[in-house]
């Protein structure tokens, strides 16, 4: 997560370039936290946007949802 908005997974064998950039934030990403799940991996991201975002990465790289009941920035989360 970073200061642009976006979201980038990187291979951790190669330093050279990101594998895929997630963009959706209105805001710096102030937290992401990985988890996975049988065959699927999850990113859940928060932003200071007040909203926070799950992302499919493994099958879709997708965004699947957008949690935006905060009313100011989210600075932790915890699955």
């Amino acid at each position: 997560g970073s200061q642009d908005k976006d979201i980038r997974l990187w291979d951790p064998r190669s330093s050279d370039a990101s594998i895929a950039t997630l963009q959706g934030h209105g805001d710096l990403v102030s937290q992401v936290r990985w988890h996975e799940l049988g065959r699927s991996s999850w990113l859940l991201s928060g932003s200071r946007d007040g909203t926070a975002r799950l992302w499919d990465i493994r099958n879709t790289r997708q965004e699947v949802t957008v949690f935006s009941g905060h009313s100011r920035a989210i600075n932790g989360l915890e699955w």
